[in-house]
Protein backbone atom coordinates (compact mmCIF):
# COMPACT_ATOMS: atom_id res chain seq x y z
CA UNK A 1 0.00 0.00 0.00
CA UNK A 2 2.86 2.19 0.70
CA UNK A 3 4.03 2.00 -2.88
CA UNK A 4 0.63 2.55 -4.43
CA UNK A 5 0.04 5.54 -2.30
CA UNK A 6 3.77 7.14 -3.71
CA UNK A 7 2.09 5.74 -7.38
CA UNK A 8 -0.94 7.84 -6.61
CA UNK A 9 0.54 10.43 -5.21
CA UNK A 10 -1.27 10.12 -1.56
CA UNK A 11 0.51 11.17 1.13
CA UNK A 12 0.33 9.17 4.93
CA UNK A 13 -1.00 12.61 6.40
CA UNK A 14 -3.37 12.87 3.56
CA UNK A 15 -5.67 10.26 5.95
CA UNK A 16 -6.89 8.67 3.40
CA UNK A 17 -8.19 5.17 3.26
CA UNK A 18 -6.36 2.27 1.21
CA UNK A 19 -9.49 1.42 -0.21
CA UNK A 20 -9.83 5.01 -1.72
CA UNK A 21 -6.62 4.74 -2.82
CA UNK A 22 -7.46 1.44 -4.46
CA UNK A 23 -10.17 3.13 -5.84
CA UNK A 24 -8.28 5.86 -7.82
CA UNK A 25 -5.90 2.99 -9.08
CA UNK A 26 -8.46 0.96 -10.58
CA UNK A 27 -7.41 -2.40 -8.44
CA UNK A 28 -10.18 -3.33 -5.88
CA UNK A 29 -8.46 -6.32 -5.37
CA UNK A 30 -7.02 -6.91 -1.61
CA UNK A 31 -3.74 -8.39 -1.32
CA UNK A 32 -5.59 -11.42 0.63
CA UNK A 33 -7.56 -12.30 -3.04
CA UNK A 34 -4.78 -11.97 -5.48
CA UNK A 35 -3.09 -14.66 -2.92
CA UNK A 36 -6.02 -16.87 -2.59
CA UNK A 37 -6.15 -16.74 -6.89
CA UNK A 38 -2.29 -17.58 -6.85
CA UNK A 39 -2.85 -20.67 -4.78
CA UNK A 40 -6.03 -21.78 -6.92
CA UNK A 41 -3.62 -21.70 -9.65
CA UNK A 42 -0.79 -23.22 -8.12
CA UNK A 43 -3.30 -26.24 -6.55
CA UNK A 44 -4.86 -26.91 -10.24
CA UNK A 45 -1.08 -26.90 -11.51
CA UNK A 46 0.07 -29.23 -8.50
CA UNK A 47 -3.03 -31.78 -9.30
CA UNK A 48 -2.31 -32.03 -12.94
CA UNK A 49 1.31 -32.83 -12.72
CA UNK A 50 2.28 -36.80 -12.43
CA UNK A 51 2.08 -38.75 -9.07
CA UNK A 52 5.39 -39.29 -8.80
CA UNK A 53 6.34 -35.49 -9.08
CA UNK A 54 7.88 -33.84 -5.76
CA UNK A 55 5.41 -30.82 -5.60
CA UNK A 56 2.16 -33.05 -5.56
CA UNK A 57 4.13 -35.34 -2.97
CA UNK A 58 5.32 -32.98 -0.74
CA UNK A 59 1.89 -30.74 -1.05
CA UNK A 60 -0.26 -33.76 -0.54
CA UNK A 61 1.95 -35.64 1.99
CA UNK A 62 1.99 -36.15 5.97
CA UNK A 63 4.86 -35.59 7.71
CA UNK A 64 5.72 -38.88 10.44
CA UNK A 65 5.96 -37.52 14.12
CA UNK A 66 3.43 -35.98 16.76
CA UNK A 67 2.95 -31.99 17.44
CA UNK A 68 3.45 -30.63 20.31
CA UNK A 69 0.76 -30.48 22.36
CA UNK A 70 -0.90 -26.52 21.29
CA UNK A 71 -3.03 -25.69 18.83
CA UNK A 72 -1.80 -27.30 15.44
CA UNK A 73 -0.50 -24.91 12.94
CA UNK A 74 -2.43 -24.72 9.47
CA UNK A 75 -0.77 -26.65 6.61
CA UNK A 76 -1.39 -25.10 3.28
CA UNK A 77 -3.88 -27.77 2.49
CA UNK A 78 -6.20 -26.60 5.20
CA UNK A 79 -5.80 -23.21 4.94
CA UNK A 80 -7.01 -23.78 0.77
CA UNK A 81 -9.60 -25.81 2.23
CA UNK A 82 -11.02 -22.89 3.98
CA UNK A 83 -10.53 -19.77 1.48
CA UNK A 84 -12.52 -22.02 -0.74
CA UNK A 85 -15.45 -21.86 0.70
CA UNK A 86 -18.75 -24.53 -0.68
CA UNK A 87 -16.05 -26.51 -2.21
CA UNK A 88 -14.68 -29.66 -0.60
CA UNK A 89 -10.63 -30.63 -1.18
CA UNK A 90 -12.10 -33.59 -3.14
CA UNK A 91 -14.39 -31.59 -5.74
CA UNK A 92 -11.45 -29.23 -5.97
CA UNK A 93 -9.05 -31.86 -7.21
CA UNK A 94 -11.37 -33.64 -9.62
CA UNK A 95 -12.21 -29.69 -10.80
CA UNK A 96 -8.25 -29.16 -11.22
CA UNK A 97 -7.96 -32.00 -13.45
CA UNK A 98 -10.24 -30.02 -16.57
CA UNK A 99 -8.15 -27.38 -16.82
CA UNK A 100 -11.49 -26.02 -18.76
CA UNK A 101 -14.17 -26.79 -15.94
CA UNK A 102 -11.10 -24.99 -13.95
CA UNK A 103 -10.70 -21.64 -15.52
CA UNK A 104 -14.37 -21.34 -16.02
CA UNK A 105 -14.66 -21.93 -12.07
CA UNK A 106 -11.61 -19.57 -11.30
CA UNK A 107 -13.57 -16.75 -13.50
CA UNK A 108 -17.24 -17.29 -10.80
CA UNK A 109 -14.46 -16.83 -7.90
CA UNK A 110 -13.54 -13.52 -9.41
CA UNK A 111 -16.78 -12.56 -10.16
CA UNK A 112 -17.08 -9.02 -7.70
CA UNK A 113 -20.54 -9.56 -7.09
CA UNK A 114 -19.66 -13.14 -5.50
CA UNK A 115 -16.90 -11.27 -3.72
CA UNK A 116 -20.09 -9.10 -2.04
CA UNK A 117 -21.99 -11.63 -1.39
CA UNK A 118 -19.61 -13.68 0.47
CA UNK A 119 -18.41 -10.82 2.28
CA UNK A 120 -15.16 -10.43 1.04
Amino acid sequence: MICLRGICGVRWEDRITNESVREMDGDEDTILIRVEDIQRRWFAHVQRMEQDRWPKIVLLGRVAGNRPRVRPRDSWVTAFKKSNRGETFQQLAQMALDRDLWREWQHQMQDPTRRIMDGI
